[in-house]
């Protein structure tokens, strides 16, 4: 089984903001996707912990 953690923020600010946000978060996260499923096994938590922390932190 696997699960997506996230956490919301409500925040003041244009709908523009707001829309761009969740663009790239949808893009981080296809990202992801993509790259585990050239993948032939999938990795420990921690295995994809040093695989796309940096990254997704840059995002």
């Amino acid at each position: 089984m696997l699960t997506l953690k996230a956490r919301g923020e409500l925040v003041d600010g244009p709908l523009e903001e707001l829309r761009e946000e969740l663009y790239l978060t949808r893009r981080a996260i296809q990202y992801v996707i993509d790259c585990l499923w050239e993948l032939d096994k999938l990795p420990s938590i921690n295995q994809l912990h040093q695989m796309f922390y940096k990254i997704l932190w840059e995002q």
